[in-house]
């Protein structure tokens, strides 16, 4: 799995897709199977004007509990589906 944490004072998720493609590649071509990829929005730490002022709005506070919480069940169905496997 590949995961990307993203802000939004430039491209946005446009952004963090070719950075999560190029890790997925990278692992691919030593061995790896990568089983998914997500990106996450998440507040621009240590530069307040890239959490308030870029593409995504005010951003504060991102990732929130709610979307940790679907991480947590995105990777746990994750998790059963490559068990079943």
């Amino acid at each position: 799995m590949i995961f990307c944490t993203y802000s939004g004072p430039h491209t946005e998720l446009n952004e963090a897709t070719p950075a999560v493609k190029y890790a997925g590649q990278y692992f691919e071509h030593i061995g790896f199977d990568v089983a998914a990829e997500w990106c996450i929005l998440a507040e621009f730490h240590g530069w307040e004007e890239g959490s308030t002022k870029g593409r995504m709005g005010d951003i504060r506070g991102k990732p929130t509990e709610e979307d940790l919480e679907k991480v947590r069940e995105d990777t746990r169905r994750l998790a059963l589906s490559l068990r079943d496997t």
